[in-house]
């Protein structure tokens, strides 16, 4: 990538990458077949960072999400990146009380969820007492369709910039992890490493288009890596909108079999 500016972060290399293979399939779901390009990923990550930043929220605001595998999970990842709000990703089986104490630790200021969750969510802020926004992804009047509806306008994808802010201060993921202890805790990972780690993406060898399955829950390691590692190698990952259903999911290995790669990056 050559030198790297002290302000250059993922976003920067997110949004060069989406650009580049805006043509290729990112993501495919398995049970369905249905398909969507970087190109539309990106236009609709884009439009969501532009919202998210006519509501207010600025560098430094946290970011969560949580929710099964399916198109739209990824959308507030890529805009939480392009605007340096740092990403929570929080398991979707998590219970009330786990919910809680990832809430308490990270502090975000709005959070992004399967419409099931809201009300868990909805109870979980009240009681922390924090000042969080609820999107919710689906049809109802709290979802992130109507979010973008109330704050979009007609500027076009290609005038569209990342945000500047000091990657020193202001961190890419907050990931959570039970420890030793089984107390959740939030591991901090900053810019300058997830763009040392993107380098080592490049190198993986893999051609553009190579399918990859990816059925983790949103907030493994292993998922936010690879999320970021597609567009940037132009990888497809195929999801699956049915969660935890062993049979669609040896329907789908069969499907695709000799077709896609296991969802494995470099770490």
């Amino acid at each position: 990538m050559g030198e790297v500016k002290s302000d250059f972060h993922a976003g920067h290399i997110l949004l060069k990458n989406m650009r580049l293979n805006s043509d290729i399939v990112a993501q495919i779901d398995g049970v369905t077949g249905e398909k969507e390009t970087f190109g539309s990923v990106l236009s609709r990550s884009i439009k969501l960072a532009r919202c998210l930043r006519k509501s207010g929220f600025k560098p430094g605001d946290v970011l969560a999400i949580s929710g099964v595998n399916h198109f739209d999970i990824r959308i507030p990842f890529f805009s939480a990146l392009f605007n340096g709000l740092p990403l929570v990703c929080i398991d979707p089986y998590y219970k009330h009380d786990e919910i809680k104490s990832v809430l308490k630790l990270s502090s975000p200021k709005v959070v992004f969820c399967d419409e099931d969750f809201y009300k868990t969510y909805y109870t979980v802020i009240k009681e922390l007492g924090l000042d969080t926004k609820i999107i919710t992804f689906g049809e109802e009047e709290h979802s992130m369709k109507q979010f973008i509806e109330m704050y979009e306008d007609d500027e076009p994808d290609d005038s569209f910039r990342v945000l500047e802010f000091d990657i020193n201060k202001i961190y890419s993921f907050l990931i959570s992890t039970s420890g030793t202890t089984g107390n959740v805790k939030l591991a901090a990972f900053t810019h300058k490493l997830i763009v040392s780690k993107m380098e080592e993406l490049m190198t993986t060898g893999r051609p553009k288009g190579t399918k990859v399955l990816s059925i983790s829950p949103i907030n493994w390691v292993s998922t936010y890596f690879m999320t970021i590692a597609a567009p940037m190698i132009g990888h497809t990952l195929v999801l699956s909108s049915v969660p935890d259903n062993l049979d669609v999911i040896i329907n789908i290995i069969n499907k695709y079999k000799g077709k896609v790669k296991a969802g494995w990056m470099p770490l």
